[in-house]
């Protein structure tokens, strides 16, 4: 079975829209959220970041509607924010993504992804709040607490390409220990998945 997972890994590395790999994930632990007043696209209108905020900690996710890495995530994230949601968790989806470039990161795939996952996708259309975040990749989680501190980034867990395969979900552990008022043990891994590809103004 472990070859056929690692054959699996490598048809996904393949048919990435970008080479798959793990990257520092910008902003460091203890960072303020950035980008707060930055305009955002949903589905009822204009918005910011700031404006989206969850009572107990805010979860951005940058996404692509068209990153295979997303796609193999988006369960277990549906899972994450059914867990989360009344316990004043709010999961914030941004796609910094062309969209002129790139149809598939369009208002229209955002909509579909938003209800597979249960929470909003925003548009970033001029890449502005990932260039603030210093983000690279997609999907790259930063949990921020209810003082807008982030205290943890990087990648969901440690197996992106089989949930099967997880030995440390290093999200949830990170929610758990801000829920409990303690700091994580670990604040940030490699952000893991497909580069982001950024308005070029």
């Amino acid at each position: 079975m472990r070859i056929y997972a690692f054959l699996a890994t490598i048809l996904l590395l393949i048919a990435s829209p970008a080479p798959a790999a793990g990257q520092d994930s910008g902003i460091p632990p203890g960072s303020p959220m950035p980008g707060t007043a930055v305009a955002l696209t949903g589905p009822g209108g204009a918005t910011t970041l700031g404006a989206q905020k969850g009572s107990a900690a805010t979860l951005v996710v940058f996404w692509s509607n068209r990153c295979p890495w997303g796609t193999k995530l988006e369960g277990r994230l549906a899972n994450y924010v059914r867990q989360y949601r009344d316990r004043g968790v709010k999961v914030v989806l941004v796609n910094s993504n062309d969209a002129g470039a790139f149809a598939q990161e369009g208002p229209t795939n955002n909509a579909a992804t938003s209800t597979a996952i249960g929470a909003t996708v925003f548009g970033d259309t001029t890449s502005e709040l990932g260039r603030a975040f210093g983000a690279t990749r997609n999907p790259a989680f930063y949990l921020f607490d209810d003082d807008d501190t982030l205290i943890y980034s990087g990648s969901f867990d440690d197996s992106p390409a089989d949930e099967a395969a997880v030995e440390t979900p290093h999200l949830d552990l990170a929610t758990q220990a801000m829920l409990s008022g303690s700091p994580p043990a670990t604040q940030s891994t490699k952000a893991f998945g497909c580069m982001i590809n950024p308005v070029r103004g």
